[in-house]
């Protein structure tokens, strides 16, 4: 029994000891929520901005205070679609409203309106103004590459990416679970199919949860929703085991599922950190 819990002692020091090795560091560069490679960018100052069929309650007025005079033509430009039901959103792009001749990078850290269906827009200092058609964004993708010459937007699909990390986070979770099978009294031979079958289960909807959410913009903050997720999945998996676990008791059936999911959780994000799938 000794040995048993300095084996268990032991595993959780190895477990969550990196995070604080991680507290001092600098955390992953945000992802931004949009972004734009422009092709044949103007040779001339302009302004590029993403419409939306949804207003943020901005004025015209209020986007040409932040520009000098000599700019608030290309700002102004913004607004011709508002008629139609399209509106620029109200967040600048990092850089500035205003983009030098042949800039071609724009990126939004953040989008408070819905970009599901987006549209493009360019106004240029010499006063040309071209908007693209409507635009229903690929699944997990926010960029798109847009060429100013002939006014197209092809858009990058990342759902590779995504899977890549669905793949890395399931292979995680079953080897750090089914590890701490054995230091908590359960034997692996008896237990590996439940614990796996049980974790795909769980892992393949939180995933599916988690992609819904991004994509149709139900919920904004998906770390908040992970971290709620965490705490439930516990409970559903402590459930499982302790019904259908014939080992030990029924509280260390429970005991495990709360000890498992946490540990897998913190290597999944030191893991995550350390190979850049954020």
């Amino acid at each position: 029994m000794k040995r048993r819990v300095i084996c268990i002692a032991a595993l959780m020091f190895l477990l969550f000891t990196p995070t604080s090795a991680k507290a001092n560091s600098l955390p992953p560069p945000p992802t931004p929520d949009f972004s734009i490679q422009i092709v044949n960018p103007p040779q001339e100052p302009f302004c590029i901005w993403v419409l939306t069929e949804e207003s943020s309650g901005a004025s015209d007025e209020d986007f040409s205070r932040l520009v000098p005079s000599a700019d608030q033509n290309m700002v102004l430009a913004l607004f011709s679609m508002q008629e139609k039901g399209w509106y620029p959103v109200l967040e600048a792009p990092d850089g500035g409203m205003i983009r030098a001749a042949s800039d071609n990078k724009v990126e939004w850290k953040e989008l408070s309106q819905k970009t599901l269906e987006y549209r493009l827009i360019l106004s240029t200092k010499s006063g040309i103004i071209q908007t693209t058609e409507p635009q229903v964004r690929r699944d997990y993708s926010n960029s798109a590459v847009y060429n100013a010459s002939t006014n197209q937007v092809e858009q990058k699909s990342v759902l590779y990416k995504y899977l890549i990390r669905v793949g890395v986070a399931i292979v995680i979770t079953l080897a750090i679970e089914l590890a701490i099978l054995n230091p908590l009294g359960f034997s692996i031979r008896k237990n590996w199919k439940l614990v796996v079958l049980t974790n795909l289960v769980t892992q393949i909807i939180m995933h599916s949860i988690l992609f819904y959410t991004h994509y149709f913009e139900v919920y904004r903050d998906v770390f908040d929703l992970v971290l709620w997720m965490e705490l439930a999945i516990p409970v559903v998996e402590a459930t499982v085991y302790a019904i259908i676990m014939k080992e030990k008791t029924v509280i260390r059936r429970i005991f495990y599922a709360f000890v498992a999911n946490p540990s897998s959780f913190v290597t999944g994000v030191i893991l995550y950190a350390i190979l850049g799938l954020w």
